[in-house]
C-alpha cells in the first residue's frame, strides 16, 4: 500500500487521546532512547504542510524504513486501543481500526486494514461475525468519494460475499436460539413434557442437516445439541458418537487451540469421562494421553496456566479410571504412580482442591485389590481434607458406606456396629436408611436377596452418587448375592 499522504493525513487527524495513546503505547518498545519512527511522527504532527524532502535530509538514508515501521506500529496502537475489552479476535480490532479510518475519509487506509482483516480471519477465533462486517464496510467503500470509476464485477463480488456471510450470520442466530432453548426446556420442564419438546428440537432441519453448517464453530454448538438431547434421553452411547465428532471438528482449529488451550482440554476430558462412565477403559485413557499432549501436539509453549490445567483434569480421571476398572486391572503399582505424579504437582492450592477426589478413587481400587487398611488410610486422608474443605453431601455418604464396606471384610464387627451407631448419633444426612440396615445385619439381607436388590435401586436411582462409586457398589453387592 501507499503510505504518502495518507499517513500524514491519519496522524493530522488522531485526536488528543489517540495521540497520547500511541505515545505510549510506542514507549513500550523503545529502550530508552526514542525511536527514529516517534520521530517522524512528531514531525508530521506538528508540520501544518509536510515537505517530506527536507524530513527525509534530516532522517536519512533510512527514512522509508522507518516511515514504514510508524505506520505499522500506529496502526497496532489504534487496533489495541479500539479493541473491545477482552476480546482476543484480531481480525475484529482491524475492522475497528477500520471503521475509525472510514470515519475521517481515509479511505485507502480502511481498505488496507480490511485486507488485513480478512487475512487475520484465517487464525482467529472463528466467527461470522467478522466477514458480515468486512463486506458491509467493502459495500460502502463502493461509494466512497475515492472511487472514482465504479467497477460492476467487484461489486458483484463483494455483494455475493455479503449475502455469504449474511446467510452464516442467519444460521448463527438459529443455532444459539435453539442453543438457549435446549437449555431451558433442560431445566425448567420435566417427564414427558420435556422429552417431547426435546424430540422437536432434535427435527429441526438445521441439525438434522449439521454438515451444510459451514462455519465449524457453529456446526460443533449443532453437535453439542444433539449429543446433550440424547443424554438428556439416556441414550448415552448415541451421545458419545457425537461427542467425538464435535471433538474431531475443534481438533482442526489449531489457531483458536493455540489462541486457548482449554477450548481442547474441556471437550477431551469430558470424552474422557464419558468413556469411563460407558465402560470403554481404553478409550478413556486415549483421550486422556491425547489431552496430555496437547501443548506437544499443538506447539503450545510451556507454561503453569496450562501445566494447572492439564493435572487438574488428568489426575483425578486417572484415578477414576482406575477405580472403574474390573480388579483384574488394577494393579498396586498404578495406584502408587498416580499418588506419586500428583505428589510431585507443585501449585499447592489447585493440588489442594484435587486431593479429596483421588483419594476417593484411588480408595475404591484398594478396595478391589482386597487392600482394605490401605483403602481406610486413604479415607482418613479424605476424611481431612473434607474437613479442611467441608464437604458434605454425596462424597460424604459414599465415604461412610466404603468404610463400611471395609470394616465388614475385615470383619471388624464391632467397629461397625459402633461406627452405625455413631452415624446415627451424627445424625448425617444418609437419606437411604437401608445403607445402616445393610450393614447392621448383612448375612440377613443377602438371604432375603429382593431386600438387597431394592436398596441397591435405591443407590442406584439416586442422581447424587458418583457413577464410579455407584458401579463399584453394585459389584460389591453382586459378589455378596453370588
Amino acid at each position: 500500500m501507499k503510505t504518502k499522504d495518507q499517513l500524514y493525513e491519519l496522524i493530522r487527524s488522531l485526536t488528543k487521546s489517540e495521540i497520547t495513546f500511541f505515545k505510549k503505547y510506542a514507549s513500550l518498545y523503545s529502550k530508552g532512547k526514542t525511536p527514529t519512527y516517534v520521530l517522524i511522527f512528531n514531525e508530521m504532527l506538528k508540520s501544518k504542510d509536510l515537505d517530506e524532502k527536507k524530513l527525509k535530509l534530516k532522517i536519512g538514508s533510512s527514512y522509508a524504513v522507518h516511515k514504514h515501521q510508524l505506520f505499522e506500529k500506529l496502526i497496532s496502537a489504534l487496533r489495541e486501543m479500539y479493541s473491545q475489552e477482552g476480546n482476543v479476535n484480531k481480525s475484529m480490532n482491524y475492522i475497528h481500526v477500520a471503521s475509525v479510518a472510514a470515519r475521517k475519509q481515509l479511505y485507502h487506509i480502511t481498505e488496507y486494514l480490511l485486507d488485513k482483516a480478512d487475512k487475520q480471519l484465517e487464525s482467529d477465533a472463528i466467527s461470522v461475525t467478522p466477514p458480515l462486517l468486512i463486506n458491509h464496510f467493502r459495500m460502502m467503500l463502493m461509494k466512497s468519494p475515492h472511487k472514482s470509476d465504479m467497477d460492476i464485477e467487484e461489486l458483484d463480488v463483494i455483494y455475493q460475499k455479503t449475502r455469504l456471510s449474511a446467510h452464516n450470520y442467519l444460521i448463527q442466530q438459529e443455532i444459539n436460539y435453539l442453543t438457549t432453548k435446549t437449555h431451558y426446556i433442560m431445566h425448567s420442564k420435566t417427564g414427558e413434557e420435556k422429552l417431547t419438546l426435546l424430540n422437536e428440537i432434535e427435527k429441526e432441519p438445521i441439525l438434522k442437516d449439521y454438515n451444510n453448517i459451514s462455519n465449524p464453530m457453529d456446526r460443533m454448538s449443532a453437535l453439542k445439541i444433539k449429543h446433550r438431547i440424547l443424554s438428556t434421553k439416556k441414550e448415552y452411547e448415541l451421545a458419545y458418537q457425537w461427542m467425538k465428532k464435535e471433538l474431531e471438528i475443534m481438533e482442526e482449529q489449531k489457531g483458536l487451540i493455540q489462541l486457548n488451550p482449554m477450548n481442547l482440554l474441556v471437550p477431551t476430558y469430558n470424552i474422557a469421562k464419558e468413556a469411563i462412565r460407558l465402560q470403554k477403559f481404553d478409550e478413556a485413557e486415549h483421550y486422556i494421553r491425547k489431552a496430555l499432549n496437547i501443548g506437544i501436539d499443538y506447539q503450545i509453549p510451556d507454561n503453569i496456566a496450562l501445566n494447572t490445567a492439564i493435572h487438574s483434569y488428568s489426575d483425578p480421571l486417572k484415578a477414576q479410571l482406575l477405580a472403574s476398572r474390573p480388579p483384574s486391572q488394577v494393579t498396586s503399582s498404578e495406584i502408587r504412580d498416580i499418588l506419586k505424579e500428583h505428589e510431585s504437582f507443585n501449585q499447592i492450592e489447585a493440588k489442594a482442591a484435587l486431593s479429596h477426589r483421588i483419594h476417593f478413587y484411588l480408595a475404591i481400587a484398594h478396595v478391589k485389590l482386597g487392600e482394605f487398611s490401605e483403602a481406610l488410610g486413604m479415607l482418613v486422608d479424605f476424611e481431612i481434607e473434607q474437613h479442611e474443605k467441608k464437604l458434605v453431601g454425596p462424597y460424604q455418604i459414599a465415604v461412610e458406606i466404603l468404610r463400611m464396606v471395609c470394616f465388614y471384610e475385615l470383619e471388624m464387627i464391632e467397629v461397625l456396629e459402633s461406627k452405625i451407631r455413631s452415624v446415627y448419633r451424627k445424625k448425617t444426612n444418609l437419606k437411604i436408611e437401608g445403607v445402616l440396615g445393610l450393614f447392621r445385619d448383612l448375612q440377613k439381607l443377602i438371604q432375603e436377596k429382593e431386600s438387597v436388590r431394592k436398596w441397591r435401586n435405591q443407590i442406584h436411582l439416586s442422581k447424587d452418587f458418583d457413577e464410579t462409586f455407584v458401579l463399584f457398589l453394585n459389584t460389591w453387592m453382586d459378589s455378596k448375592l453370588n
